[in-house]
């Protein structure tokens, strides 16, 4: 790949040069200050013999060679480019590169703990039903220990008002207890519907 020793850019079919017949060096025809139609009849002439300035007058005359390099016009500017610009030009694409590759994973996590957000407020929000529910269910237990309390308390109001307890009637062998209880409900005029009765043993202490 020929380069101009002026300039020290490419020989390119869009900015052709010059060969030295001395030096076999290569010249872009604009740093040789030549003009498009010098340019036109040397390419046109095959014999025509060409040398750079440094080398003109002190060789012998012979055939030069206008044969342009045998390569593709380059695509790409980047190679036409300065060094410096080249560079430059480079650092911009790794870091393009390296931004979009930041933001692809960066995508990636943040829709990683998206779903698992997504996944612990459904978990979340299951519990919290779950603990609603059993608040419910424990208040309603609260309700029906309360109406079975009162329900006893009043089974036992009702139980004591229809109760009676009775002292100093003394013991004696084949007794009917009801005879008794009857007995005693007559004398006191009170009602004599027994549901129940019963005589309570009363130990008393030797000393």
């Amino acid at each position: 790949m020929a380069k101009c020793v002026k300039c020290n850019k490419l020989i390119t079919k869009k900015i052709p040069g010059l060969q030295c017949m001395k030096c076999n060096k290569w010249v872009h025809g604009t740093c040789a200050s030549l003009s498009s139609d010098q340019l036109s009849v040397l390419f046109s002439t095959e014999s025509a013999d060409w040398k750079c300035r440094n080398c003109a007058g002190i060789c012998r005359p012979k055939r030069l060679s206008f044969i342009m390099p045998d390569q593709e016009e380059e695509n790409n500017d980047k190679e036409n480019l300065p060094k410096s610009n080249y560079r430059e030009s480079i650092m911009n694409d790794i870091r393009s590169e390296i931004r979009e590759i930041m933001q692809t994973e960066l995508h990636s996590v943040l829709q990683f703990y998206i779903d698992r957000m997504d996944e612990y407020e459904s978990k979340i929000q299951r519990y919290e039903n779950q603990i609603r529910d059993l608040t419910n269910h424990n208040k309603n237990m609260d309700l029906k220990v309360s109406v079975l309390q009162q329900k006893m308390n009043n089974h036992e109001q009702n139980m004591l008002q229809s109760s009676a307890e009775v002292h100093g009637i003394e013991e004696k062998e084949g007794e009917n207890i009801t005879d008794i209880c009857l007995s005693l409900c007559q004398k006191l005029n009170e009602p004599t519907g027994l549901h129940s009765n019963t005589r309570i043993k009363v130990f008393t202490s030797l000393t």
